[in-house]
């Protein structure tokens, strides 16, 4: 009966691929939707793996079987990308002169060519439940991109960004003794994202802050509504091993109203023009290992090892966008010390990331620095990241 169960399973992922990838509309760049959180990006990216905390609403629906209630009540966080102390240099170096001065110098000149920079920031819309196989989210973020298109243009984009998820999962035992299990889950999500986005030539990069506002109002905007299917599971022979199967975005249809700017959407006064889109799905395989070490338990409590390896087919789900194989990979590690310090470092995209997490009896804080490669291959365009959150829960 559950070789049966799976067999169909397998059967209706491998129609439901095989229909995404005939739809002829223009995939979207996952990367444009998303939250960034501390912890999985410093054990080295999304892993499939990842199961023990409400996290795995994101990364793998099947774990949220044996998970322990929690309500969370809020989190506020902030991430960073691109070259931020550079930026801040020459922003206390030039603190006296104005924009148009700051953002038409040399200095300034070079570092927007071929430049991304971003700031988001979490919340304070973002809670949720999970308790033994069900869960859900709403989560929110406001960010802001400046993205170097050519050697003489910068686009500036404003977006808003709103989640809703919900997900269950099932526990198939299969041993009597409860320690080799196989878990099956699925999540259902909607979002939604306003983007206000502008293109200035490098001479004229000022005037986007010389007036924010009119920036934001009076440039074209984007409403994405679209709705994702998400399945996991998760394999458990032995207790301190688990490998985990996701596909993410297996089903994502997307509709975009293009506005010619805000003020029109805001107004209701035009008829926006409008696409259909869809986010390509994620095939992601991992694996964790948590050995037991008493030697060592009085002071280093758990540890976990993670390696994955996400977006399996990239070459036929989405051929266009498709990546290096090395950018697929990400390994991870997790030590937690006196039951409250966690130590992570990790590598994802060929990049190198580190972070930490502090957990209290109310609030969770972590943070971390990690890298991203925004081109195809290795080394041609990586970006380096800080993000850093505070997650209040009971």
């Amino acid at each position: 009966m559950r070789f049966r169960f799976v067999s169909i399973t397998a059967c209706i992922l491998l129609f439901v691929v095989s229909a995404v990838t005939q739809i002829s509309a223009q995939t979207l760049n996952p990367r444009t939707l998303g939250l960034p959180d501390g912890r999985i990006a410093a054990i080295g990216g999304p892993q499939a793996a990842l199961t023990d905390d409400f996290r795995t609403l994101s990364t793998n629906p099947a774990g949220l079987v044996g998970l322990e209630e929690k309500f969370i009540l809020s989190r506020t966080g902030f991430h960073f990308a691109g070259p931020i102390f550079d930026i801040a240099n020459i922003a206390l170096e030039s603190s006296a002169s104005g924009a148009q001065d700051l953002l038409t110098s040399p200095q300034v000149q070079d570092l927007l060519k071929g430049n991304y920079t971003a700031f988001d920031l979490s919340g304070p819309i973002y809670f949720g439940y999970v308790n033994d196989g069900i869960g859900f989210s709403i989560t929110q973020n406001t960010g802001f991109v400046l993205n170097s298109r050519t050697s003489t243009s910068v686009q500036a984009a404003f977006r808003e960004y709103l989640q809703f998820t919900g997900g269950y999962a099932y526990r198939f035992p299969l041993s009597d003794t409860g320690k080799h299990n196989l878990d099956l889950g699925i999540a259902l999500k909607a979002f939604f994202q306003g983007e206000s986005y502008k293109t200035q030539s490098l001479l004229e990069v000022y005037k986007l802050f010389e007036n924010p506002a009119g920036s934001v109002f009076g440039s074209p905007f984007d409403l994405t509504v679209g709705f994702g299917v998400d399945l996991g599971l998760v394999y458990s022979p032995i207790t301190p091993l688990a490998f985990g199967f996701t596909a993410r975005n297996l089903l994502a249809p997307i509709s975009v109203s293009s506005y010619t700017d805000l003020q029109e959407f805001i107004g209701n006064s035009g008829t926006p023009s409008q696409s259909s889109d869809y986010i390509p799905p994620n095939f992601s395989f991992g694996v964790r290992w948590s050995p037991r070490v008493p030697a060592i338990e009085t002071v280093i409590e758990r540890m976990s090892f993670f390696l994955n390896y996400e977006d399996i087919i990239d070459f036929w789900t989405h051929s266009a966008t498709s990546t290096n194989p090395v950018l697929h990979l990400g390994l991870g590690t997790e030590l937690t010390m006196l039951e409250i310090l966690s130590l992570r470092a990790g590598l994802y995209q060929g990049l190198f990331a580190a972070g930490f997490g502090i957990e209290f009896p109310v609030v969770e804080i972590d943070a971390a620095m990690y890298g991203r490669e925004l081109s195809p291959e290795p080394g041609m365009r990586p970006v380096y990241n800080f993000t850093f959150g505070a997650t209040f829960s009971l």
